[in-house]
C-alpha cells in the first residue's frame, strides 16, 4: 500500500503513514493493514518494539478519512462508517493493550484517529510542535504527554499514558 510503509528495521516494527496529500488521514485499508501488522508482530520474537511515525511536516495524522466516508455514504454504503469505526477502535484497543512497547513520533496536526494512535501507546513523543484540536484530547497536551511519557519510560511503567 503506497499510503503506508510497514517494515522491520532491526528489532523494530516500523509503521510510517505516507499520505501527505490528505494530511496522513487514515483510510479503512490503512487501519486494517496497521492492525494486521500489529497482530503479526505480537508473537514475533524478532520484533522488540513498534514505532509509528508519519511523513511530512503538516500532520502526523488528521484522523479518519472523512472524505472517503462521505463519498461511500453518498453512494449508498451506510455500513462503511460502522465498519470503519469498529475496526479503527479495535486497532486502537490493540495498541493500548499491546505487550510490546509502542512509540509514536508525532508532528503537526494530530486529530481524531491520529490521537488514537498517539494516546493509546505508553509513549507518544513530539518531534515538532503539535496541534491536538480534538475534544477527546482535552485531558492532555503534547508537553504533558512528553513529560509523562519520559517519566513513565524511565520507570518501566507500561499502559496508556494517562493511567
Amino acid at each position: 500500500m503506497s499510503d503506508l510503509n510497514i517494515r522491520r528495521e532491526g528489532r523494530a516494527g516500523r509503521i510510517t503513514l505516507d499520505r501527505g496529500h490528505a494530511l496522513n488521514a487514515l483510510s479503512y485499508e490503512m487501519c486494517l493493514a496497521i492492525d494486521a501488522a500489529l497482530r503479526a508482530w505480537a508473537n514475533d520474537d524478532a520484533v522488540a518494539l513498534v514505532v509509528i511515525d508519519a511523513t511530512g511536516d503538516k500532520a502526523f495524522c488528521a484522523g479518519g478519512d472523512l472524505a472517503e466516508m462521505y463519498a461511500t455514504g453518498r453512494a449508498g454504503d451506510h455500513g462503511y462508517g460502522r465498519r470503519f469505526w469498529a475496526d479503527e477502535y479495535r486497532m486502537n484497543a490493540r495498541i493500548a493493550e499491546y505487550a510490546k512497547p509502542v512509540v509514536t513520533l508525532m508532528q503537526g496536526f494530530t486529530l481524531g484517529g491520529g490521537v488514537g494512535l498517539v494516546a493509546m501507546p505508553a509513549t507518544g513523543l513530539c518531534a515538532k510542535p503539535v496541534a491536538l484540536p480534538c475534544l477527546n484530547a482535552r485531558w492532555g497536551s503534547c508537553r504533558m504527554w512528553a513529560a509523562r511519557g519520559c517519566w513513565r519510560g524511565r520507570r518501566g511503567v507500561r499502559g496508556p499514558i494517562w493511567a
